[in-house]
């Protein structure tokens, strides 16, 4: 169930102002761990007078990171009763701040039935005296590509509405909600952590072969699975059971949130016969099962923008070619499906590298 509260906020004027026209905005950026977001606000008016915002009594205000007009100031003030800390911007209707949010308890609840799924609020603003009234209230919220969104909902004027009702508009992972003529706005999102998902669907589904590798990584799901268990020796032509696994691969990419799932062929350190299927060296061997797995999956209806193909031969060893055993474990296809924030600590440990 969705809580009512966050921190404290409100939006209000001093007495002496006269507001005409009141629109507020407020951008959530979610970060991808999960334990932090970045709160951007902005209120535009052409009324006159001292403008404020308040947070609660508490609050710390060296998380305002940034603050326009240049002239804001805090003080402890007390409306209807309670106690708040307001920043105050004088002689403007005006103004905008970002907030960095380090307690995930202001923001994100963990479903206690499903380990896997959140509820996310995000509070805008609410327009305190018996007649104030925004003209529009906008709030955006950005969702990191690991997580899908499962519902979402909007609490306007202190009563939510119906699951997807409202004015909402959904591009990609930015769920933004607008409502015009109202005193404030407030919206949830029921989320699911999409690696976890992946990881225990794919961990249930190979549980009955002990040679097939399922690892959580934060970040990304690692699958291992022998190339004899999908592969002929020598033969980029998957065998009845190695199509049947991959299938199973196949539907839950489909239920996850990834950025990429790269296909990697792996041989052991042994030339090939001159008989083995035709291919001269193991770089080409392992090239075209990598990419005949990689096509079978997009028959399988996998997005061709979100997958690729990449071999290895013998470059890449995880365990000494040495022994039989060993070179049977370096004999493998991996999958690498990987989030937004994976593949961009991927492409800046490339650049890093000399």
């Amino acid at each position: 169930m969705l809580r009512t509260t966050l921190s404290l906020c409100a939006l209000t004027a001093l007495p002496t102002a006269v507001m005409a026209f009141n629109t507020t905005e407020t951008v959530f950026s979610l970060s991808d761990d999960m334990k932090s977001a970045n709160k951007y606000f902005s209120k535009r008016a052409d009324g006159q007078g001292t403008y404020s915002f308040l947070f609660g009594a508490n609050f710390n205000p060296n998380l305002i990171t940034y603050a326009r007009p240049s002239n804001y100031r805090w003080e402890n003030t007390t409306e209807d009763g309670t106690r708040y800390k307001a920043l105050r911007f004088p002689g403007t209707s005006s103004y905008a701040y970002l907030e960095r949010i380090t307690n995930r308890d202001d923001f994100l609840e963990k479903d206690k039935d499903n380990p896997n799924r959140y509820y996310l609020t995000v509070d805008g603003s609410t327009c305190m005296g018996a007649t104030c009234m925004q003209d529009e209230s906008i709030i955006s919220v950005n969702v990191p590509t690991r997580f899908k969104v499962l519902n979402y909902f909007a609490k306007v004027d202190g009563k939510w509405l119906e699951q997807r009702t409202g004015d909402w508009k959904i591009v990609d992972n930015t769920y933004t909600f607008y409502r015009r003529s109202l005193k404030g706005a407030m919206v949830g999102l029921y989320l699911e952590d999409a690696v976890s998902y992946g990881y225990n669907q794919l961990t249930a589904s190979f549980a009955a072969n002990k040679n097939i590798q399922v690892n959580n990584e934060g970040n990304r799901i690692r699958v291992v699975i022998p190339v004899e268990n999908l592969f002929a020796s020598g033969s980029a032509s998957m065998s009845k059971q190695g199509l049947e696994w991959i299938k199973i691969l196949s539907q839950t990419l489909k239920e996850m949130n990834y950025v990429e799932a790269r296909v990697e062929g792996h041989t052991d350190d042994q030339p090939l016969s001159k008989k083995a299927g035709g291919f001269s060296n193991n770089w080409e061997l392992s090239s075209m099962r990598a990419t005949n797995v990689v096509l079978y999956l997009l028959g399988q209806g996998v997005p061709n923008d979100k997958i690729a193909a990449v071999g290895y031969a013998d470059s890449h060893p995880i365990a000494s070619n040495a022994t039989a055993e060993g070179r049977a474990k370096n004999r493998r296809i991996e999958f690498s499906i990987m989030t937004e924030e994976a593949v961009r600590q991927g492409q800046a440990s490339e650049q890093a590298t000399p």
